[in-house]
C-alpha cells in the first residue's frame, strides 16, 4: 500500500489516504505515469522504470530515454519479476536488477554496484570514524581514571601517615590519662590507647582491642569503677544506646565525677568520623584526674556563692540554682520557701547590729536544724531567706513544725526571742509558672504572713506600714468585695482602669464580667475568666472554700501580660455576709 496525508478542502483536519502501487497505475495513463516517475527523486546509480506487462513497452522511467522501448531494446529482457534480485549487465556495466510484477504493469528498481559499493564504502568509512572517536574516549577516560587513582593512591598513603601519626600521637597522651579508648560503634570494637589495671580488669582484650557489645562494656566499666554517688549520672552519660543521638553535630562532650577512690574525674567523649547526617560512628572516650582543679573550683565557688556572715548561700548562688534549674528541669517536688527575720530593723536601731547579727544567726540555725537535710538555704538580703527544698508535703509538713517549735524557743545572749514570717509554694501546684513568677507568689505569701505578725503584735507600726505597703506594691490591683451585695470599693488601682471602655462599672458583677468581653481578657482564656469570675459561682465557692486563685492573661497596650488573680476571705467573712479581698498582680 502507498499513503499519503492531505488537508480537507475546509481546512479542517488531515486526511490520510491509502492506494495500492497496481490501483494507482491502473488509474495513471501513459504520460502522467511518465510524469510521476520522471519527478521521483533518486540517488546516483539507482533507476526505476515501469512497463506493461504484456507488451514491455516502457511507459515510465528515471531515465527518459528509455520511455517508449521496449524492455528488450532497454537491455532488460529477461527478468524475474517475482521481486527477486539478479546481477546483469546492461551496456558494459553491472547492475542489480529487481521487478516485480503489478497485476498490468511490471516495476523494475535498477542499482549499479557501484553506487551501491561507494555506499559501502561511505558506511565503512562512517563506521571507521566513529571507532577512531570512541577509541580516543575510551584513551582519555581511563587516562582520566589512572591519574584519579594515582592521586587517591597518594591521598590514601598521606592519610594513613596521618593516622599513624595521629596514634601514636594519641598513644602519648594516654600517659596523661587514667584510660582512653577508640569506640568503634559500626564494627562495634573497643581498642584500647591505654588503661590503668583497675579499668583493665573490667574487660578481657586481646592485641589491646575488645570486641563485643560496646554497650555492655562500658556500662561494666563505669559501674566498677565509680563511687555509689555518681555512678547512676556517668552510667547515663556513658549510655552507648544513646550517644550517637547526644553527640550528633557535637564535636565533644564531658562530665565530672567522683571515681572508687573518691577522688574527682573527667570523663569526655570526641568525635573523630561522623556520617553524613552528622551521627558519629567513630569516638575517642578517655578519663582523666580533675580532683585538684575540682577542689579549687568548689572553694572559689563557695567563696564566691556563700553569705559571709551566715555561711548560706547568696543571692548569685540562688540565681545560678534557678538558672540550671530551668535549664535542666525542675524537681516534681520542689517546695520554694520566703522567710524574712522580723524586727531586725528594730533591733539594729534599738540594740546595735551586733544584736542584729545575733537575731539572723538564731534564725539561721533554726533553719538548718529543720530543713538542711531536705535542701538549700540561701540569704538574699539582709533580713530575707529563699530556701530551695525537695521532699514530699507530710515530710515539710514535719519539717515546717519543727521549724516553728525551734524558733519559738529560741533566745539569745543580746534578743529574747525570735519570729520568722514565712511564705511558701509547692511546685506541683504552679507547674505552669516560671521559678520567678513562683518566688513573687511566696512573697506575697511571706508579706501576708509579716502583716499578720505586726497586726497582733500592736507594736512597731513603722514595721506594719512597711510591710502593708511593701505587700501592696506587688500588686497592680487591690479591691474589698462584697460578693452579698454585688458591691466594691478600690483599695489599690491604676485611674486608667477606671474607664468605661474597659468594662468599669459600679456593680462588682458587671465590672468583671465586661472586662473581659471588651477585649482586656486574652480570648484563649475569656472563656475560663468569665465562668470563675461569675457572682454565682464565687459564692458556692466559698461556703466550701478559704480561698481562691486563677491565672490568665490581660491586654497591656498591644500585647498581653501573665496575671494572678487572688481572693481571700475578709476577717468578719461570713456565709451570709461574703466580705473578701481581690487582688490581681502581673508575673512578668
Amino acid at each position: 500500500m502507498m499513503y499519503a496525508a492531505v488537508w480537507q478542502k475546509d481546512g479542517s483536519c488531515i486526511v490520510q489516504v491509502g492506494i495500492s502501487p497496481s490501483h494507482l497505475l491502473r488509474e495513471l495513463n501513459h504520460h502522467e505515469i511518465s510524469e510521476v516517475v520522471e519527478s521521483m527523486p533518486m540517488t546516483d546509480g539507482m533507476e526505476i522504470c515501469i512497463a506493461e506487462a504484456d507488451t514491455g513497452i516502457i511507459c515510465g522511467a528515471t531515465d527518459q530515454d528509455n520511455v517508449g522501448k521496449t524492455l528488450e531494446e532497454a537491455g532488460l529482457t529477461s527478468c524475474d519479476t517475482s521481486g527477486r534480485a539478479v546481477a546483469k549487465k546492461i551496456d558494459g556495466r553491472y547492475y542489480r536488477v529487481m521487478f516485480d510484477n503489478y497485476d498490468e504493469y511490471v516495476i523494475g528498481l535498477i542499482s549499479s554496484y557501484s553506487s551501491i559499493n561507494k555506499g559501502l564504502l561511505l558506511n565503512m568509512v562512517i563506521v571507521l570514524v566513529y571507532l577512531c572517536i570512541f577509541a580516543l574516549l575510551i584513551f582519555i577516560t581511563m587516562t582520566i581514571l589512572v591519574r584519579n587513582r594515582r592521586a587517591n593512591l597518594k591521598k590514601l598513603d598521606e592519610l594513613n601517615r596521618q593516622k599513624a601519626s595521629q596514634f601514636e600521637v594519641l598513644k602519648s597522651m594516654s600517659k596523661m590519662y587514667l584510660s582512653m579508648h577508640l569506640l568503634d560503634l559500626n564494627n562495634e570494637t573497643i581498642t584500647e590507647y591505654g588503661a590503668i589495671d583497675i579499668v583493665k580488669a573490667t574487660y578481657e582484650a586481646e592485641e589491646h582491642v575488645i570486641h563485643g557489645p560496646i554497650a555492655d562494656v562500658m556500662r561494666t566499666t563505669m559501674v566498677n569503677t565509680v563511687s555509689d554517688y555518681s555512678r547512676d549520672d556517668i552510667v547515663e552519660f556513658t549510655d552507648i544506646n544513646t550517644i550517637r543521638q547526644r553527640m550528633k553535630n557535637v564535636k565533644s562532650m564531658y562530665r565530672d565525677f567522683i571515681n572508687i577512690d573518691n577522688k574527682w574525674s573527667r570523663a569526655t567523649f570526641v568525635t573523630i568520623e561522623s556520617d553524613e547526617e552528622g551521627y558519629p560512628y567513630l569516638l575517642v572516650f578517655a578519663v582523666q584526674h580533675v580532683d585538684e582543679e575540682k577542689r579549687k573550683e568548689e572553694a572559689l565557688l563557695i567563696k564566691s556563692n556563700t553569705d559571709s556572715l551566715t555561711r548560706c548561700f547568696n543571692r548569685g548562688a540562688y540565681d545560678e540554682e534557678i538558672a540550671r534549674m530551668e535549664r535542666e528541669g525542675i524537681p516534681e517536688d520542689l517546695i520554694i520557701i520566703a522567710m524574712d527575720v522580723n524586727g531586725l530593723k528594730s533591733i539594729n536601731d534599738s540594740q546595735g547590729h551586733y544584736a542584729g547579727d545575733e537575731l539572723i544567726l538564731g534564725a539561721v540555725q533554726c533553719m538548718r536544724d529543720a530543713f538542711g537535710s531536705l535542701g538549700k538555704i540561701y540569704r538574699t538580703g539582709g533580713d530575707e531567706f529563699i530556701l530551695l527544698l525537695t521532699c514530699g508535703e507530710q515530710t515539710f509538713a514535719a519539717a515546717f513544725k519543727d521549724f516553728n517549735s525551734l524558733t519559738l524557743g529560741w533566745t539569745g545572749r543580746l534578743v529574747a526571742q525570735l519570729s520568722v514570717s514565712c511564705g511558701y509554694v509547692f511546685y506541683n501546684e504552679y507547674s505552669s509558672l516560671s521559678l520567678a513568677e513562683m518566688e513573687k507568689i511566696t512573697d506575697n505569701k511571706m508579706y501576708k504572713s509579716k502583716a499578720l505578725y505586726y497586726a497582733n503584735k500592736g507594736l512597731d507600726r513603722r514595721g506594719l506600714n512597711a510591710a502593708y505597703n511593701a505587700l501592696c506594691d506587688t500588686y497592680n490591683k487591690i479591691l474589698r468585695a462584697d460578693l452579698t451585695n454585688d458591691r466594691f470599693q478600690i483599695i489599690k488601682m491604676d485611674v486608667s482602669e477606671k474607664n468605661e471602655q474597659k468594662g468599669y462599672s459600679m456593680k462588682l458583677s458587671e465590672w468583671l464580667r465586661n472586662f473581659g468581653t471588651t477585649g482586656q481578657v486574652a480570648e484563649e482564656d475569656l472563656e475560663n475568666y468569665l465562668q470563675h469570675t461569675d457572682i454565682e459561682f464565687l459564692r458556692k465557692h466559698f461556703k466550701e472554700n478559704k480561698d481562691f486563685k486563677m491565672f490568665y492573661r490581660r491586654k497591656n497596650g498591644r500585647l498581653y501580660q501573665n496575671v494572678m488573680m487572688e481572693i481571700s476571705p475578709a476577717e468578719n467573712y461570713e456565709d451570709t455576709n461574703q466580705v473578701m479581698y481581690l487582688y490581681v498582680k502581673t508575673l512578668e
